[in-house]
This record gives C-alpha cells, sequence and structure tokens, in this order.
C-alpha cells in the first residue's frame, strides 16, 4: 500500500528535486521509505528514486528524503509514501517537495 501525490508544479530536466517527510514506527518492519515515480507523457512508469528506508522497530519522529534529477524520458514526478509487508504501523508527517538548491 502507498500514498501519494502529483506535485502542481510541471519539472524540468536536469534539475534535481527533493521530497521528504517526518516518519514514525511502531513494531515496523518491512520498507517504510519516501520514492519519486518518474512517468513520461503518457502517464507509464520510467524509474523511481527511494529514501533510505525507516529503521525496523518502534521509532521516535525521523527526517526521511530523496533527491534525484528527472531520468531520460521523463515528464512527471508522483511523491509516493511507501509501507511494503510492515506487520506494524508507519505514520507520516509534513511531507514536502522542491527543486533542490
Amino acid at each position: 500500500p502507498a500514498f501519494y501525490a502529483a506535485p502542481i508544479a510541471a519539472i524540468k530536466a536536469g534539475v534535481e528535486y527533493t521530497a521528504g517527510a517526518w516518519a514514525r514506527g511502531a513494531n515496523a518492519g518491512g520498507l517504510s521509505r519516501v520514492v519519486l515515480v518518474w512517468t513520461n507523457s503518457t502517464g507509464r512508469y520510467v524509474a523511481s528514486s527511494d529514501s533510505p528506508a525507516l529503521p525496523a522497530g518502534t521509532t521516535t519522529w525521523r527526517a526521511l528524503s530523496v533527491t534525484a534529477k528527472p531520468p531520460a524520458g521523463a515528464t512527471a514526478v508522483e511523491i509516493d509514501l511507501q509501507v511494503c509487508e510492515n506487520p506494524g504501523t508507519t505514520w507520516f508527517d509534513d511531507v514536502s517537495f522542491s527543486p533542490s538548491s
């Protein structure tokens, strides 16, 4: 399962973008992370860029972020908050997206 949102602004080739969120886990396992999912002009998947995963177990709030440039052929990006194979619970808050300076 994942929650995703498409940014309002168009992406530009050669520009680095950063997506981030705060995450916290309770008996978490598997992968809980922030992912940039790059798509082409027809909405088809091109590639993805992942943040490091939230550590397993019960954690305090931690900042997760990923910075990447759009790959060749990408014209749009989704921000995914992914939780995979997690027997516990993960919370996300304060999601951000911006071009890197």
